[in-house]
């Protein structure tokens, strides 16, 4: 098969048919794409490239390109040619490939080119090999919440507080063994792990912070997504657990703090990664729930509770009057609010059994964070609920 442009042949046509072929004359990335353009780039950069000429192609190939605008396919086009080889070029073309994504075609970048590769070089994830844990709940319901991890970040020494990664992932052991001893203690077998945002540190609060960040964001997207992932195997050995997630504001793609979050933030190519480790490790005691790019809340029901979790920013400070705007919304009173972003434990409660438990950070005290008046060590919340709207554990486990 001739691999180079036939005469008359369009970009697109040909794209699309290289795309389809160049595995099996055993070219690289870096061949495929030094074929369609006559120029030598790295593997890396050229497989990135070609992932999205592929989505491209493939518009133009099943849709014939009728319903979408040309300003739309323009856009596209300027995106493709506007790669350079800057250090920050992923980030920053993923964030226009992001926005464009949302007119033009449902892909997700950063998870589908992790879930490739491993497909193509036939990895697999290993897990301990238990015997599933039934759904089907006990009296007693976990919920532990985790919020503020901030991966990426980097405390060097701030009033004795350090953070890196390697820090990050020893306090997430301990939380795991605290966890399970309270859990096993009140005979829970279904445990909701509930993700209320700023997984990841991002960089460009870096400007008026004097921290600074330990590696990039694609580095933080997939160390956070590895260390989620592992967590939940070690609960899974003793509960089912049910994985849900919301963004912070640390989470958004866009580095415009007052920009639209929704639908823009790292949060949902972690729990895209997350649902591949769950997929190819067969790990039948984990379930990721409601992957909904748009989502800012998470609301569910459990031993008859009614219970929403957010993020927190951009909401009051003030718990009575946070519980008079989110607690009683859309015809719907809830009864427990869990949220994050303050770094902080505590608990607010009303007379008639409402509660708004606000959860603390991995990373711990830092200088920034007396802004808001957080001076607390590093630490996470769990709770455990009875049958009959029974609160039987409101734990803040400490992880320094």
């Amino acid at each position: 098969m001739n691999l180079s442009r036939k005469k008359g042949e369009s970009f697109d046509e040909y794209s699309m048919r290289l795309i389809k072929v160049y595995k099996e004359y055993g070219l690289s990335h870096s061949d495929c794409y030094k074929l369609m353009f006559d120029v030598q780039i790295s593997n890396d950069e050229a497989r990135k490239r070609i992932y999205c000429l592929r989505d491209r192609a493939e518009i133009v190939e099943k849709e014939d390109m009728t319903h979408v605008s040309k300003s739309h396919k323009k856009r596209y086009d300027e995106i493709i040619s506007e790669y350079d080889y800057q250090k920050r070029a992923t980030q920053l073309h993923l964030n226009k490939i992001r926005k464009v994504k949302r007119d033009l075609v449902p892909v997700r970048v950063v998870a589908e080119e992790i879930k490739d590769y491993l497909e193509e070089n036939e990895l697999t994830i290993e897990i301990p090999r238990f015997a599933p844990v039934k759904k089907d709940r006990t009296n007693n319901v976990g919920i532990l919440n985790i919020s503020d991890w901030h991966i990426g970040y980097e405390i060097e020494n701030c009033r004795g507080n350090k953070f890196n990664y390697e820090i990050a992932k020893q306090r997430v052991r301990k939380l795991v063994e605290e966890s399970i001893i309270e859990l096993k203690e009140k005979d829970v077998s279904l445990l909701y792990v509930i993700n209320t945002g700023d997984t990841i540190e991002h960089t460009y609060m870096r400007k008026n912070q004097r921290d600074s960040v330990e590696f990039g964001l694609s580095k933080q997207i997939n160390k956070s997504a590895e260390l989620i992932f592992e967590m939940l195997v070690a609960l899974s050995e003793y509960f089912y657990v049910d994985y849900r997630s919301v963004a912070g504001n640390h989470d958004r793609m866009n580095g415009d703090k007052k920009a639209e979050m929704k639908g823009d933030n790292a949060n949902n190519s972690i729990d895209d990664l997350l649902c591949t480790f769950v997929e190819l490790s067969k790990a039948n005691n984990i379930e990721i729930n409601e992957l909904d790019e748009q989502k800012e809340e998470i609301v569910f029901e459990t031993c008859g509770f009614n219970i929403k979790a957010i993020h927190g920013d951009g909401k009051t400070n003030d718990g009575s009057k946070l519980m008079k705007q989110e607690m009683s919304m859309d015809d719907e009173i809830y009864d427990i609010i869990i949220k994050g972003h303050l770094h902080n434990f505590s608990i607010v409660s009303e007379n008639n059994g409402r509660y708004i438990f606000s959860t603390g950070c991995l990373s711990g005290y830092n200088d920034y964070s007396t802004n808001f008046g957080c001076k607390t060590n590093a630490s996470q919340t769990l709770l455990v609920l009875g049958s009959n709207k029974e609160i039987k554990t409101i734990k803040d486990i400490q992880l320094q």
